[in-house]
């Protein structure tokens, strides 16, 4: 799995305080390497791969971006962070994908709008704020074994300490992603053939 954080600011660089007004789409056009707008710091931006998916505690400055501490400056406590790979799925049958904490928005897409086309009307789930012991929502969805299917999380916080937490099972209720989740074949970056998943879109120029 890929991601990268980014400080979590609108179209025109200024931070959002009130989650309703997030908008992902705004991501598509940050790129790590450039920072992707002439308002924006390089600095303040952080990608790489992961294995995990969540943060299983509570995240202040310096921000844990999957074992790499990163100072995020000002925006500390509104950090944004993209994720993008492919189930391979492993049988056949129903998965099921949620979101048992979120402080203060994640959002789920799974499908090919989850390659491209993506924002926050058409996600499979929007989850605000929600904390353990609550009723997180779910999505399912049938996937036939040896298949690619995209999937793409992005979480982000509005203010103070933030966290999140995913979980992908299969239908044999073995997990395949979470917070603890340890490398798998079956959550990939691309496939081997280059076409039955390709990769994805260097950040920056996601559409």
């Amino acid at each position: 799995m890929q991601h990268y954080a980014s400080p979590n600011t609108d179209f025109n660089g200024n931070k959002i305080t009130d989650i309703a007004n997030f908008d992902p789409t705004v991501l598509k056009r940050r790129n790590p390497n450039t920072a992707g707008q002439t308002s924006d710091n390089p600095s303040y931006y952080r990608h790489g791969t992961n294995v995990k998916v969540g943060l299983s505690s509570a995240q202040t400055n310096p921000v844990d971006i999957y074992g790499t501490p990163h100072d995020f400056g000002q925006y500390a406590d509104l950090v944004a962070i993209n994720h993008r790979a492919y189930i391979f799925a492993p049988e056949d049958g129903t998965y099921t994908f949620s979101l048992p904490s979120s402080d203060d928005i994640t959002l789920l897409w799974v499908g090919s709008k989850a390659y491209s086309g993506w924002n926050r009307q058409n996600a499979d789930i929007v989850q605000q704020f929600v904390a353990s012991g609550s009723t997180p929502v779910v999505f399912r969805t049938d996937l036939k074994k040896g298949t690619y299917t995209p999937i793409r999380i992005v979480w982000a916080n509005r203010g103070g300490a933030g966290n999140f937490k995913l979980r992908i099972v299969a239908p044999d209720k073995s997990l395949l992603l979470s917070e603890d989740s340890e490398s798998n074949d079956y959550i990939v970056q691309y496939s081997c053939d280059g076409y039955s998943a390709p990769k994805y879109p260097d950040w920056g120029f996601e559409t």
